[in-house]
């Protein structure tokens, strides 16, 4: 599946929970950015213990996260990887490989860098949509 069109790469990340708050001027600002590829089984998007310059949102198909070779969960439409290292600088924590011909968007760390420093609100949303995943993937434990 190809987005080709601008309106339909908009609407992608309007389904992405990183994104979903955005407004449109803003994800239209963020829509000539975004690489779409489509890729084939076996390929490694991410490697471990590499420095993140791209984040990755799966728009069909289904990749597997693994650490040190051990499977951690498959992945699929809607799902983003690589934004915690794109954002802090650290190394990758895990490899994502393609389990089968799969489309993603790819937003590289100069242009996620760009938009962030020309998209007045965008940085607020960001940290807000990242401190709900922070909240979500810690609910639970005791603060």
């Amino acid at each position: 599946m190809l987005l080709r069109r601008r309106e339909e790469k908009v609407a992608w990340l309007r389904r992405v929970p990183l994104f979903s708050n955005l407004s449109t001027g803003q994800l239209e600002a963020l829509t000539p950015l975004v690489e779409e590829v489509e890729t084939t089984p076996g390929q490694v998007l991410i490697h471990q213990g590499e420095y993140g310059q791209e984040l990755v949102i799966i728009v069909e198909g289904a990749v597997e996260a693994a650490r040190d070779g051990e499977h951690l969960r498959d992945l699929g439409p809607g799902d983003v990887v690589g934004e915690i290292a794109l954002l802090d600088g650290g190394l990758r924590t895990a490899t994502i490989t393609v389990r089968e011909p799969t489309t993603v968007l790819i937003i590289s760390k100069r242009a996620f860098d760009t938009v962030l420093d020309q998209v007045p609100g965008l940085p607020h949303e960001l940290l807000r949509a990242m401190a709900r995943r922070l909240r979500d993937a810690t609910e639970g434990t005791t603060a």
